[in-house]
């Protein structure tokens, strides 16, 4: 083989591997967009939740919050992710929820945002059966903020006031000093006037972490869900969102869940659950976990152990 028939060679085969390279990627995008289809349809053909009137709901929110035997299976699972789940948890009180990768967590999430019905259980809040009052109304009640926060183009202030579009600036301030946002606001050239791109990724991930747990304070919510709200976020925005947060929880007797994917950031909740396969298998402070020798304290040992700094993660 002469030198140029092995230079054309390359050349060609270098030809050939762009198309190859375009036509996988074309295939991909294709079983995304399928995906997202069939996501959609599902979401068209959901039928709609029942509404009761206002009236006839039982008054009692605002009180504690208790799970009763909560059961949940996926369509296409034969085994229960949650299984006769049973938990009360007085207002005033965090929560952090803990476990392995795929122990229902997020699942449980979910559920308490009325994105989810239990296949069976109950859950109340007071004396109100959720299952008894409108979807809509219990929603009002839930402040829910998870690993990606949704913003939207506009302003700081626009993006707080999405959960109650009829709310003054004071009372959008008023949301940012309970979430530990106002600070770092008040540092921006333009304040709450500062423009937020589509998305947010022109705002770090703390501060889009804080404007989503703002938006929550304004809503009022009675429970407070964080769903890996702190995972990409650094341990100084950790501290401000962890400190408004529990503040805000103790004084004005709010309901604070947490599923945690560091370890310390379960530390500094007043109560850990431990979920493993779909049941609690732990509850309690984190000192009495530790000296219960149980699947919380092997997690706490391999966290650090992978982490040095202590910064205790759950891997998975």
């Amino acid at each position: 083989m002469t030198p140029g028939i092995l230079a054309a060679f390359f050349l060609l085969l270098g030809q050939f591997y762009g198309p190859v390279q375009q036509l996988s990627g074309i295939v991909d995008s294709w079983q995304q967009a399928t995906a997202s289809g069939k996501h959609i349809n599902a979401l068209l053909a959901t039928e709609d939740t029942e509404n009761i009137e206002p009236s006839s709901i039982t008054p009692g929110t605002g009180g504690a919050l208790r799970l009763e035997a909560l059961t949940f299976r996926y369509p296409e699972k034969t085994q229960p992710v949650l299984d006769k789940l049973s938990l009360t948890i007085p207002p005033g009180t965090v929560v952090a929820v803990v476990g392995r990768s795929g122990a229902g967590k997020s699942t449980l999430i979910k559920l308490l945002a009325g994105l989810y019905s239990p296949g069976s259980g109950q859950i109340r809040v007071g004396e109100r059966l959720i299952d008894a009052a409108s979807l809509s109304d219990y929603r009002r009640q839930t402040g829910l903020v998870t690993q990606d926060v949704a913003l939207f183009s506009g302003d700081i202030a626009e993006n707080i006031r999405y959960s109650r579009p009829d709310s003054s600036d004071t009372e959008v301030e008023s949301a940012a000093r309970r979430a530990g946002l106002f600070e770092t606001v008040q540092h921006l050239p333009l304040g709450f006037r500062t423009p937020v791109n589509n998305g947010g990724t022109d705002l770090s991930a703390g501060q889009r972490q804080l404007i989503a747990l703002a938006r929550a304070h304004l809503a009022q919510a009675h429970i407070l869900l964080l769903d890996e709200a702190t995972a990409r976020i650094d341990r100084s925005a950790e501290e401000r969102l962890m400190t408004s947060l529990t503040r805000v929880t103790h004084t004005e007797k709010r309901i604070a869940l947490i599923v945690a994917h560091r370890l310390t950031t379960a530390r500094r909740c007043d109560v850990i659950v431990v979920i493993d396969k779909g049941c609690i298998a732990e509850y309690g402070s984190h000192e009495q976990l530790i000296a219960a020798h149980g699947l919380y304290a092997r997690l706490w040992r391999n966290s650090i152990g992978q982490t040095r700094d202590t910064q205790g993660e759950v891997i998975g």
